[in-house]
């Protein structure tokens, strides 16, 4: 029975010292876990798009992802990257703290935005221990207000309503000069709509658009004088 008493106390002895290194070791792991969870937040106004040659204004505020305490320019920096839609690189500059608003800053030149396209960006945050980025896309769209745009429809529409009724007009009346103004009404129209655009409508549509009706105009131009007599007008 003695011995019985004993081999149950060697047992658990034993088993003690085996498990609590096992603990110990789990304990370490859990945080080693918590301490790689440090990096930055990177907060910033949702962006779909930017003006054509327009300068656009940057502002993002930096947090520390543990604790949420904003970060200063005192120990972190920032820069954006900026890409075409191609690849191609046509932006890196670093971003400047803003001690009145908290927050890092980038007056963005217009002249970065010159195609109407699609772009890229990453940001990036890096302290000297840690860091963290964001990247997203964002379009280049006409400088020119929806409204306006959808002024410049209406205009164009009129032109090309009096045009088409000029060129009635002078095929039934025979009136050559009522063909040459309608010739001209519809290249005015094309260039119009070359130069300003249509609101929603790809590029390259509107440019074929705009030459069609400035080829058509000019044929018209083109018919309508050589059936004018201008020695009988003499």
């Amino acid at each position: 029975m003695l011995e019985l008493c004993k081999l149950k106390k060697i047992s658990f002895l034993v088993f003690t010292l085996f498990f609590i290194p096992i603990v110990y070791a789990a304990q370490i792991e859990i945080q080693q876990i918590i301490g790689s969870s440090e990096g930055l937040i990177l907060e910033y106004p949702n962006y779909e798009s930017v003006y054509q040659n327009k300068d656009f204004f940057l502002h993002v505020h930096v947090f520390n992802e543990t604790d949420g305490i904003l970060k200063t320019d005192s120990d972190t920096s920032c820069l954006i990257h900026i890409y075409n839609n191609t690849g191609n690189h046509i932006l890196k500059d670093n971003l400047i703290f803003d001690d009145g608003d908290n927050e890092f800053e980038l007056l963005i030149d217009g002249g970065n935005f010159t195609r109407i396209e699609k772009y890229s960006y990453i940001i990036q945050c890096n302290t000297s221990n840690y860091g963290g980025a964001v990247s997203g896309l964002f379009d280049v769209v006409s400088s020119i207000e929806e409204p306006d745009k959808n002024r410049m429809v209406w205009v164009v529409g009129i032109i090309l309503t009096f045009s088409i009724f000029l060129l009635w007009l002078g095929i039934k009346s025979e009136d050559a000069w009522a063909g040459v103004l309608s010739g001209f009404l519809f290249m005015l129209s094309g260039i119009f709509t070359g130069i300003e655009g249509i609101s929603d409508i790809n590029n390259y549509w509107v440019s074929g658009f705009a030459l069609i009706l400035i080829g058509f105009g000019f044929y018209i131009i083109i018919r309508a004088f050589e059936s004018i007599d201008f020695g009988n007008k003499m």
